[in-house]
Order: C-alpha cells, then structure tokens, then sequence
C-alpha cells in the first residue's frame, strides 16, 4: 500500500479533476439538476438489486428504470436492526462480512 502522503495526493488530483464538472452544474436549470439525481438514484437501485441478495428481495417490485424521487417514500426505510440481523446478505461486497467489521 502507497504512503498516506501518496494516496492523499492522488485523491486532491482526482478531485481537482472534477472541479470543473461540478462549477458547471451550478448553472444547470432544476430540471436538469432533478434529471441527474434521478439517473443515479436508478444506479443506485440497479446496483443494490444486482448486488445484495437482502435488497433483490426488499426491491423486488421497483423497477429502477421507471423510479422516480418522487417514489422514494415507497420504499421502506432500514433500521439498525434490520443492518445488524442482515449484515451479511445486504453488503454489496462480498468481502465483507460482519465478524471481519
């Protein structure tokens, strides 16, 4: 693993990179900013359906592709319980288990 100096540096000049991205969506209209949110939260849903057996099944009648912001409060919210009963099964990364975090 590089030094911390080392991976420090390439996450500044990562960020510089982005930057100018992100100054440019300040001028971005409402719709357009709501249209961005959108195309990740619909990312966000495909990955975790894909990835997490616990959340295939939590989201098993949202189609990420017709989802909106506005369907979010359709979606049952995670307690801790559920986290900690589940670890395992929701984690996207196989890798990763509880005992190991």
């Amino acid at each position: 693993m590089a030094p911390y100096q080392d991976i420090r540096k390439q996450h500044i000049e990562e960020l510089r990179a982005l930057i100018p991205e992100h100054v440019a969506r300040l001028s971005w209209p409402a719709s357009r900013l709501q249209e961005k949110r959108e195309q990740g939260l619909k990312a966000l849903l495909r990955t975790a359906q894909e990835k997490s057996s616990w959340y295939r099944k939590r989201l098993s009648g949202i189609d990420p592709e017709r989802f909106t912001e506005a369907d979010l409060a359709s979606i049952p919210a995670m307690t801790k319980a559920d986290l900690m009963a589940n670890w395992n099964v929701i984690v996207t990364d196989p890798r990763l288990n509880l005992e190991m975090v």
